[in-house]
């Protein structure tokens, strides 16, 4: 199905499939990078950047930022104004999930000042103060051509009759710009402020962005897309792993959202509130590390911007970290639920940030149940699950013997006995099930195999790491 379509299904079924970011606010979320300590104020004005994203973009959403944290003018005050979930707008029919919220800009800024915008799928490379601070020549508006939006320098005041509110509301996206265009409100800007993928020169380039949907580094939309690689995605990995290392979430305990002083008086009031008002406190002085810790009803009532930090603050403080969700199967205005993979994408953030903690995640939405678990591998052998054939077993045993030479673990080799009421007899004998039960590492080679290591790791109370071997191979798992 074509994205558009999908989109705009989506965008119409939001009861069913809650992949939009819900409309919860009247204004955007506001961010505030201040002067940084040990620099003299400046007395230039505030550089304020209007930011388009949306639920599944909040890995590009934070490596956007630190890029801005990285360039920026230390003296200086930032806003990072996030364009997303505004209530009022008919958003069914736009292609992303911001796409004419930009063109409120100029009303959330009261009509005063200046702004620059930037859609989510992209990283300054410069400080945006060279954009911002530049001369508008009288324009309205300033973007690499008078039809691209993606990044653009706005006087908000000059376009207040043309990008007003009322006009956002009721209007399509083109018929937008081009009343702008009509009225001469449109300028040039320079190509390096916008390089879209192929165009990024190193040195040179101030803005990157990565247009390409189905190149975009962080593959936000794998099950709209089939992604290929990106030769500029060096660069974003490199700054989000600098954000990893520095520890930078934009939204922390130190500065939540706006949403999460409500979120914390609700949690105060569990059995558990005064252990989690303690943990997830502004301060984490004298917080240790816990062998083990398990949460239920915690996460589903975590606002989504204070998500990422939360997480983090649970797996540092945890060396195993058992988490409960329980998600509804239709959303409604207060019982939300976030796609899986956004689940996913958020955990293995924290990971990547915490190694050393082994998780485990069950969530249940309606009568589904689902576990998935990573971190370092528990201990265990290497079960190998094959079909009959001597080529496909071979290959599999290859893969599993190499492992459990790295890893130092035993092998085990069981073949798959085919299907019908012989083989499910087979596959529940006591040996091999307690071998599979066991299994930290589950190689699979073969359509039949490959499927039963599929069943086993979405329905295992103790998820393997799968390996799956050959052209049977199929899609990389989620989890």
């Amino acid at each position: 199905m074509p994205l558009i379509a999908q989109r705009i299904l989506r965008g119409l079924t939001p009861f069913v499939d809650p992949y939009m970011t819900p409309a919860q606010r009247l204004r955007p979320e506001k961010i505030i990078l201040g002067v940084q300590s040990g620099h003299r104020p400046s007395n230039k004005p505030p550089v304020r950047i209007f930011l388009g994203s949306e639920r599944k973009q909040f890995r590009a959403e934070r490596t956007f930022i630190w890029s801005v944290e990285k360039y920026r003018d230390p003296s200086r005050i930032y806003e990072i104004h996030l364009l997303k979930g505004l209530k009022g707008y008919i958003s069914g029919f736009w292609i992303t999930g911001f796409t004419n919220y930009r063109f409120a800009i100029p009303y959330f800024s009261d009509y005063q000042g200046r702004a620059i915008y930037n859609d989510v799928d992209q990283v300054w490379l410069t400080d945006p103060a060279e954009l911002f601070d530049r001369d508008m020549g009288g324009a309205g508006f300033l973007s690499i051509n008078d039809q691209d939006s993606s990044v653009m320098l706005i006087d908000c005041k000059r376009m207040a009759g043309v990008w007003s509110r009322e006009n956002v509301l009721r209007t399509t996206r083109k018929r937008i710009e081009a009343r702008a265009r009509a009225a001469g409100l449109w300028g040039p800007m320079e190509g390096k402020y916008n390089a879209r993928d192929a165009e990024y020169v190193p040195g040179e380039s101030a803005c990157v962005h990565f247009t390409t949907l189905h190149t975009q580094p962080w593959r936000p939309f794998p099950d709209w897309f089939v992604y290929h690689r990106n030769p500029t995605g060096s660069l974003w990995f490199d700054l989000e792993n600098e954000a990893n290392r520095e520890g930078f979430f934009a939204v922390s305990a130190l500065r939540p959202s706006s949403a999460w002083p409500d979120a914390a008086l609700a949690l105060s009031s569990r059995p558990d509130g005064p252990e989690l008002t303690r943990l997830l406190g502004a301060l984490d002085d004298g917080l240790e590390r816990v062998p083990k810790r398990r949460i239920s009803g915690l996460l589903e009532r975590i606002p989504d911007a204070d998500l990422s930090w939360v997480l983090n603050r649970l797996f540092r403080t945890s060396e195993q970290l058992e988490i409960e969700l329980h998600e509804p199967l239709l959303v409604r205005r207060n019982a939300q639920r976030r796609p899986l993979h956004y689940w996913i994408e958020q955990l293995r953030l924290a990971s990547r940030m915490n190694p050393d903690t082994r998780w485990r995640l069950v969530r249940t939405v309606g009568l589904r149940r689902r576990v998935l678990s990573g971190g370092p591998l528990p201990d265990g052998p290497i079960v190998v699950l094959h079909d009959r054939d001597p080529a496909t077993r071979a290959e599999a045993e290859a893969v599993a013997s190499a492992l459990a030479v790295h890893g130092g673990r035993t092998l085990q080799s069981i073949a798959h006995s085919g299907s019908g009421l012989f083989a499910r007899l087979h596959a529940r004998s006591t040996r091999h099930s307690e071998a599979v039960d066991e299994a930290a590492i589950l190689v699979a080679a073969g359509a039949k195999a490959v499927r039963s290591a599929r069943r086993i790791a979405t329905r295992s109370e103790r998820p393997p790491a799968l390996v799956l071997v050959g052209r049977d191979a199929g899609p990389v798992p989620e989890h």
